[in-house]
């Protein structure tokens, strides 16, 4: 895939200890609006929107291709959200081999700042 010419972006989305009333507003409106949702089993059910509504879905399991496969395909087409809780970069980078993505994080924003509105982003996104 040509990052180069890739548009869309994979977002980062903290959704906290997994309570709504915890929530950041603006995640919480990503992820509602996102054309395709990556998190675990739990996240999924709790903030995906329900079938037939056009929101493309993956649950993160041990079938990790599977998943970045996942995101390569939807990010061909628009943005992916990806829901973690805790700590966004963290948990994200944790999970996944830094040499599959590519990009940087918004340089309008800093780290702080991310981090307060429980959004990070990254692009274009997948070697």
């Amino acid at each position: 895939m040509d990052t180069a010419a890739m548009k869309h972006k994979i977002i980062v989305a903290g959704i906290g200890p997994g309570n709504p009333d915890y929530m950041v507003p603006m995640a919480r409106q990503t992820i509602a609006s996102a054309m395709a949702l990556v998190g675990g089993r739990r996240a999924l059910a709790q903030f995906a929107q329900p079938a037939g509504t056009g929101q493309q879905t993956m649950a993160v399991t041990r079938d990790i291709p599977a998943v970045l496969d996942f995101i390569r395909t939807e990010l061909a087409k628009h943005d992916v959200v990806a829901m973690v809780s805790g700590d966004p970069g963290l948990l994200f980078a944790a999970r996944c081999d830094p040499a599959v993505f590519s990009g940087g994080a918004d340089p309008g924003h800093t780290r702080h700042q991310r981090h307060a509105v429980g959004l990070r982003q990254t692009g274009p996104a997948l070697a």
